[in-house]
């Protein structure tokens, strides 16, 4: 998995940009998608971030989501931080021209003139590896200003830098913008999450080794008849009945609404709701369905492992 990889390089190498990059892996939940993004994300997700992005959070302080083109890591800076307007931590993990490459830096997320989710910084770092070994960093004078700024197809911006590196941000804007698309649709409250946790966990702060995905509790985006599948439990009798409960993940809710009156605009929680039992044990496997994901989880990235912005 690319999740192995970029522990295996944050292992042997000393980032710039990052003081403790490995200590930051160490407290990252990792989502795993087994498909491209195209084959699982709605075709109107974009419209469904642009009236919610208000709402936005990170469902844990850090986050991988990982799917086949990628690795995108998220961590927030501050406790509490809902919406677009904050700075976050980010860091790509992409292959290009035949090496992985690093993009980090710290931006806001924003919606781009095409509709498409973006990330504006000041600044970006770029390393260059060779399985982990690193080969090339990129000078700081080209790696300035807003990744998603940066014109791909003008000539005379694309000259001002090495043509690899035009390549590396055009590929890393792309697959950051899917792992944010990715992320707000983990959130949404059709969908739930699954943690998978092996029999043999590898405590991440005892170890001297960053637990690979097979050593780590994963999570990933199921519906509720394949978490029933995957766990091995019977649909409920009565299953799709007038009387059968929807079936929905916790989530935060805005009143918008005029008829909410002075509550309008309000956030509030709305409780799951879920058929049957929610956790089972499959061989080496416990499972566990994410039903809430309540605020008291929500404690801000541990800020001495995030450098400051360059």
């Amino acid at each position: 998995m690319l999740w192995d990889k970029l522990c295996k390089i944050a292992e042997k190498n000393d980032i710039k940009g990052m003081q403790n990059l490995s200590g930051l892996l160490r407290k990252t939940k990792l989502f795993v998608f087994d498909q491209i993004s195209t084959d699982f994300l709605p075709k109107k997700q974009e419209e469904t971030i642009k009236e919610e992005m208000s709402d936005f959070r990170l469902p844990y302080p850090v986050v991988a989501v990982e799917d086949p083109q990628g690795v995108v890591v998220v961590a927030d800076i501050k406790k509490d931080q809902v919406g677009f307007e904050f700075q976050r931590f980010f860091l790509d993990f992409i292959l290009c021209h035949e090496k992985n490459h690093l993009v980090m830096g710290f931006g806001k997320m924003k919606i781009g003139s095409c509709g498409k989710l973006e990330i504006y910084t000041s600044s970006h770092v770029v390393n260059a590896f060779r399985g982990s070994k690193r080969i090339e960093l990129f000078d700081s004078k080209y790696t300035n200003g807003s990744m998603s700024d940066y014109d791909f197809n003008d000539p005379k911006e694309c000259a001002k830098r090495p043509a690899e590196l035009t390549e590396i941000f055009k590929s890393a804007s792309q697959n950051f913008s899917t792992g944010l698309q990715e992320l707000f649709y983990l959130m949404q409250p059709k969908n739930f999450i699954l943690q998978t946790t092996p029999r043999k966990v590898r405590d991440p702060l005892k170890s001297p080794k960053i637990p690979r995905s097979h050593e780590r509790p994963t999570y990933t985006l199921l519906k509720p008849g394949e978490i029933r599948r995957r766990m091995g439990i019977a649909v409920p009798p009565g299953k799709g009945g007038a009387k059968t409960p929807h079936e929905r993940a916790g989530h935060r809710r805005t009143l918008r609404h005029d008829r909410f009156g002075k509550n309008k605009g309000k956030k509030i929680w709305v409780k799951h709701s879920w058929v049957g039992p929610s956790e089972a044990r499959v061989g080496n496997k416990f499972y566990k369905v994410i039903l809430d994901n309540p605020e008291e989880n929500q404690m801000a990235a541990p800020t001495e492992l995030l450098s400051k912005r360059n």
